[in-house]
C-alpha cells in the first residue's frame, strides 16, 4: 500500500513538473509575443494615433449634431404643419356649422 503511494505521489509530482514547466514556456512565449507587437512602437506614435481618434470622434460628434438639428428642424416644421391644418379645420368646421345653422 505505502509503495503504491509512493508511485502516486511520484507520478503527481511528475504532472506538476511538466504542467510547471508548459506554464513557464507559455510564459516566455507570450513575452516574446508581447515584445515583439511593441517592438517598432514609440510614445510619440502612440501620442500621434490617440489624437488621431481624437480628432475621428470629434468630427462623428459634429456630424451626429447636425444630424440631430436637421431632425429637431424637421420636427419643428411639422409641428407647424400640424397646427395650420388643426386651424384649417377648426375654420371648416365653423363654416360647416353656419352653412348648418342657415339651412335650417
Amino acid at each position: 500500500m505505502q509503495q503504491e503511494f509512493g508511485e502516486i505521489r511520484k507520478e503527481t509530482a511528475a504532472q506538476r513538473e511538466s504542467a510547471d514547466a508548459r506554464s513557464a514556456e507559455l510564459a516566455a512565449q507570450r513575452q516574446a509575443e508581447v515584445r515583439q507587437a511593441v517592438e517598432g512602437i514609440s510614445v510619440e506614435g502612440v501620442v500621434q494615433r490617440v489624437s488621431g481618434l481624437g480628432l475621428e470622434i470629434t468630427r462623428a460628434l459634429a456630424e451626429v449634431s447636425e444630424k440631430l438639428v436637421r431632425e429637431v428642424d424637421l420636427l419643428a416644421s411639422l409641428r407647424e404643419a400640424a397646427e395650420q391644418e388643426r386651424q384649417e379645420l377648426g375654420r371648416l368646421h365653423k363654416i360647416d356649422l353656419a352653412a348648418t345653422a342657415l339651412s335650417q
